[in-house]
Formats: C-alpha cells, sequence, structure tokens
C-alpha cells in the first residue's frame, strides 16, 4: 500500500511539474506550425520538423498522461507512423511529396485537440491541491 501510496504521489508530482512544460513546446510547436500554413508548398520541410518534435513530445509525455489523453495522443502517433516512409538522406527529404494539405491539418488539429487536453488536466491538477 506504501509503494503504490508512493507511486501515485510521484505521478501526480510529475504530470504537476511537466504538463506546464509540455503544453509550452506544444504551443510553440502549433504557433510554428500555424505560421508557415498560408504557403504549405513552399513550407513542408519546416513542417516536417515540426511534426517530428510534437512526435518526439508525444512519445515522452504518452506514459506519463491520463487514459483519454493517451487515446487522442495514440492516434496521432499513429497518424505519424503511417508517414514514416518520409525519409532523411544528407540534409534533403525526400518523399514529402506524401505529406499532404489534408495530413497537415489533420496532424494540426490533433496536436491542437491534444494541447487542450492538457490544459484541462493541468487546471484539474491545480484545482486538486486547493
Amino acid at each position: 500500500m506504501v509503494i503504490t501510496t508512493s507511486k501515485k504521489i510521484k505521478q501526480k508530482f510529475i504530470k504537476k511539474v511537466r504538463i506546464p512544460e509540455i503544453i509550452k513546446d506544444l504551443e510553440n510547436i502549433t504557433s510554428n506550425i500555424s505560421s508557415k500554413l498560408s504557403n504549405i508548398e513552399a513550407n513542408k520541410l519546416d513542417l516536417f520538423i515540426e511534426f517530428k518534435k510534437c512526435e518526439s513530445i508525444l512519445n515522452n509525455v504518452f506514459p506519463k498522461a491520463s487514459s483519454a489523453i493517451k487515446s487522442e495522443i495514440k492516434s496521432l502517433l499513429n497518424d505519424f507512423q503511417k508517414r514514416k516512409r518520409l525519409c532523411w538522406k544528407i540534409f534533403k527529404c525526400y518523399q514529402m511529396d506524401r505529406l499532404t494539405e489534408q495530413d497537415i491539418y489533420d496532424s494540426y488539429a490533433k496536436i491542437s485537440s491534444i494541447k487542450e487536453a492538457l490544459i484541462q488536466e493541468d487546471k484539474d491538477l491545480r484545482y486538486d491541491n486547493e
């Protein structure tokens, strides 16, 4: 029982500290993506890089997230995996044409949704302590 309680306290502490940082990172990424949506063709490489940053953050947050958010994260990570065929070769990205405009908008919407869910979870954690 003591071990279970200490694990729960540790998980809650990690969430309380990490979620605001993760939200800030996702806000930066969504802002960068949003600024590049006006000219997708010219910005595909930059968008791809932002999605890779997001993938890294979401892989890190997945074990810490609540079950409701995990399903959203898993869905987006699965989308990223489907596009794994995009490959890097000496600073040049080939097959960027596989990243469609619809893929970009769908991923952007999912990232925004996950960010909002994390914001709400962060608010809940703050309320729990009051």
